[in-house]
C-alpha cells in the first residue's frame, strides 16, 4: 500500500496529530469536567456555609453536613468524580472535602459573601471577653515599666495589645510603631498594627503589614485576613 516512504511517513504522522487531538479533545473534557463539579461543589459549600453560620456565631457541623448532603443530584456527581474505591462517607472523601475547603477558603472570602462576613466578624468576638477595668491596670504597669525600660520593644508592644483589646486605636498604634522601630518586626505588632489601619479604612497599609506578617509566619490565617482586606478595599462588603 505503501510502495512510496513519503506516504508512509506522512500516514504515520497523520495518525499520530489524529491521536493527539483525541488524547487533547479527551484532556480538555475532563479538566472541564472536572472544573464544572469543582464550581457546583463550591456553590454549594458557600450556600451551606452561609446556612450553618446565620444562626450562631459559631460553624454549626450539623447543620452544614446535612445541607451539604441534602443535593442528591450533586452528592452523586461527586461519587462518580472521586477516585472509585472511595467514597464521600469514607475518610479519603472526608479528606476530600477539607482539602477543597483548604484549597477554596480564600475564593470564599472573596465571592461568597455569608462567609466573608461571618469570619470578618469573629475576628472580633474577643473584645467581648475584654476584662476593661483589668486591661486598664496593665496599662498602668507597663507605662511604669516604660518610663523604666523606655527601650524595650515587648513592653511597648504588650501595652498597644491592650489599647486595642480597649479600641484605643491611636495609642495602640503608637506603641506598635514604637515596638517596631526599636526591634525586628514582630508578626503580632504587624497584624495588629495592619488591623488598625484596616478598621480606618486603609487597606493598602492594612495589606502591607499582613503581608510583612505573612513573610514571617506562613500561618493561613494571615492570608484570610490579606484576602479580607483586598475585599473591603475593592468596596465589597
Amino acid at each position: 500500500m505503501f510502495d512510496n516512504p513519503a506516504l508512509l511517513q506522512d500516514f504515520f504522522i497523520f495518525e499520530l496529530m489524529r491521536l493527539l487531538l483525541l488524547l487533547i479533545t479527551l484532556i480538555l473534557y475532563t479538566v472541564a469536567h472536572a472544573q464544572s463539579i469543582e464550581d457546583k461543589l463550591f456553590k454549594k459549600m458557600c450556600e451551606c456555609l452561609t446556612f450553618a453560620t446565620t444562626q450562631k456565631k459559631a460553624l454549626d457541623d450539623e447543620k452544614f453536613d446535612n445541607c451539604v448532603s441534602s443535593d442528591s443530584s450533586l452528592n452523586k456527581e461527586l461519587e462518580e468524580y472521586l477516585p472509585k474505591d472511595d467514597s464521600l462517607r469514607s475518610p479519603d472523601g472526608y479528606e476530600f472535602g477539607r482539602k477543597f475547603f483548604n484549597k477554596n477558603q480564600i475564593r470564599l472570602i472573596h465571592e461568597c459573601d455569608g462567609w466573608f462576613h461571618f469570619i470578618d466578624s469573629a475576628r472580633y468576638d474577643f473584645l467581648n471577653e475584654v476584662d476593661k477595668k483589668e486591661q486598664q491596670k496593665q496599662i498602668d504597669s507597663l507605662t511604669k515599666l516604660i518610663s523604666i525600660n523606655p527601650d524595650k520593644s515587648q513592653l511597648y508592644q504588650l501595652r498597644g495589645l491592650s489599647f486595642f483589646s480597649l479600641l484605643k486605636l491611636s495609642d495602640a498604634q503608637s506603641d506598635f510603631d514604637k515596638a517596631l522601630s526599636l526591634a525586628e518586626a514582630s508578626v503580632q505588632c504587624l497584624y495588629f498594627r495592619g488591623w488598625i489601619a484596616e478598621i480606618n479604612g486603609m487597606y493598602d497599609e492594612a495589606i502591607k503589614d499582613y503581608k510583612m506578617a505573612k513573610s514571617l509566619n506562613e500561618d493561613s490565617f494571615l492570608d484570610t485576613v490579606i484576602a479580607i482586606a483586598e475585599r473591603k478595599k475593592k468596596g465589597k462588603k
